[in-house]
């Protein structure tokens, strides 16, 4: 930016982009947890297991197969996104405190100054 150069706002099209980004990260990441809470997850619930058995039928459990990298990998990807909530919650709460203070400067104090001028 050049000295002569206005700072400017970026464009509401780019702050879109970044917002629809947010939302494609968070359906994807509750999809994950989702599908690793029911891989976790019994497969009967408890009703239906102490019905069963009961019943005298055998409650078995579904082996659960998965690649000790892929558990390494989800356990990486976990640990990594509260490392960035901590940097997402600094950058938002400093992008909130900019525009709170540029907003009064530029809409409350300045709409006072051309009220005064105009």
């Amino acid at each position: 930016m050049s000295v002569t150069e206005k700072p400017a706002l970026p464009t509401i099209a780019s702050v879109d982009r970044a917002d629809a980004h947010v939302g494609k990260l968070m359906s994807d990441l509750e999809g994950i947890t989702m599908a690793v809470e029911r891989f976790a997850g019994d497969d009967v619930s408890l009703e239906d297991a102490v019905f069963m058995t009961e019943a005298g039928i055998a409650v078995g459990q579904p082996r659960r197969d998965a690649e000790p990298a892929t558990f390494a990998r989800l356990l990486v990807f976990a640990d990594e996104l509260l490392g960035d909530t901590e940097q997402i919650a600094e950058l938002a709460q400093r992008l909130r405190s900019a525009l709170l203070l540029s907003y009064r400067e530029a809409v409350i104090e300045g709409g006072a100054e051309e009220a005064r001028d105009g």
